[in-house]
């Protein structure tokens, strides 16, 4: 009797909770839609994301293509720390070094500012707490300063421009 009782009490409730929603249905009419522009244009928040994205797969050693998706081919202008980059193959070859001698890396962003400065460009301030473990057994740890232009083209985040330059620390001596 008991079972009875609450199989009777919940088809009650479905039935009343769908009836519910039936009648709000009904009474809410117009669709709403979002905006189109906000939905697929790129946010200033897309680009702090694609600046955490572009060092943690340094820290992972992702994949160079993964890299190359945020590279215009025909506009990119990379200088770290004096290794100047010019083409999506010198790039490459840069990353090629990266993998052969970097065994672990890590960017901890220490501070970071974005600025947008024309439509679909940002400048970006930036600086990192840089780690590395060698294959030689070598450990590297520096703060590096880098400058970033970003720019929004066809929908898609493009880092155009990086000039990255190590931090002096003044011992007072």
């Amino acid at each position: 009797m008991k079972k009875v009782t609450l199989i009777i009490i919940g088809i009650l409730i479905y039935s009343i909770f769908n009836g519910n929603m039936k009648i709000m249905a009904k009474e809410n009419k117009e669709v709403k839609k979002y905006d189109v522009l906000a939905k697929t244009i790129p946010s200033v928040n897309d680009v702090y994301s694609a600046i955490f994205n572009w060092f943690a797969m340094f820290d992972h050693q992702k994949n160079v293509n993964l890299f190359i998706d945020y590279i215009d081919p025909n506009n990119i202008n990379y200088d770290f720390l004096g290794e100047k980059i010019k083409s999506i193959e010198e790039f490459k070859s840069w990353y090629r070094n990266v993998e052969n001698n970097i065994q672990y890396n890590s960017h901890m962003v220490k501070d970071l500012k974005v600025e947008k400065t024309k439509d679909n460009q940002y400048n970006i301030q930036i600086v990192i707490e840089w780690k590395a473990k060698l294959y030689n057994e070598k450990i590297i740890e520096k703060t590096i300063n880098q400058n970033i232009e970003v720019r929004i083209m066809e929908n898609k985040i493009y880092i155009v421009q990086i000039k990255a330059t190590e931090e002096t620390i003044n011992t007072g001596k």
